[in-house]
């Protein structure tokens, strides 16, 4: 748990922290062949072949759909900017989409972009490692936002919205407009 900055806090309704990351099955199962931990880095180091690896599930903060959406949704209301900081744990490539919204890259791995090199759009490609700041606009103009809604946020690449290949799954959560959960009593 971080507490936000002061500036964060100056220039952000809301700040939500999300760690993408993918899990080979395969090495998950050799470190739980042993309680040995020379064993273990002998299979996982010596053994497995890490250029062979294949993710199998995909998580979001630590958990995958549908359980993401118990504790990563994005509570928003209307006319909010919010910081999201997205951050890539995983081996392979992020392509973050964000449905009915279009942020903007403000920080990469934690150094500001240039006003003019800042990038507004719904599809963000992080690689591997790398964080990635973004300001989320709940306005609704037809360009930051496109209105109150339940707007699904995950990884657009097709292995990364399954687990183990059976859909939907992975690391899917939803920006979530605070006033259709009080409808629904939630």
């Amino acid at each position: 748990v971080r507490a936000s900055s002061v500036a964060v806090k100056e220039a952000y309704a809301l700040e939500y922290d999300l760690l993408y990351q993918d899990i080979d099955k395969a090495l998950n199962n050799r470190i739980q062949e042993s309680n040995d931990p020379r064993d273990i880095i002998k299979s996982m180091h010596r053994e497995h072949d890490v250029t062979q690896s294949l993710p199998s599930y995909f998580t979001v903060n630590g958990r995958s759909f549908p359980y993401s959406l118990t504790d990563s949704l994005i509570i928003v209301k209307p006319d909010q900017k919010i910081k999201l900081r997205v951050a890539n744990g995983g081996g392979g490539g992020v392509a973050l989409h964000t449905n009915g919204h279009k942020p903007t890259v403000t920080h990469l791995d934690g150094v500001e972009v240039a006003e003019a090199a800042r990038i507004t759009r719904d599809v963000f490609s992080i690689a591997a490692a790398q964080r990635t700041d973004l300001s989320l606009s709940t306005r609704d103009n037809g360009l930051d936002s496109y209105g109150p809604g339940v707007w699904l946020m995950h990884d657009h690449r097709e292995r990364a919205a399954s687990n183990a290949g059976v859909a939907p799954g992975g690391g899917i959560t939803a920006i979530t407009y605070e006033s259709l959960l009080a409808a629904n009593g939630l």
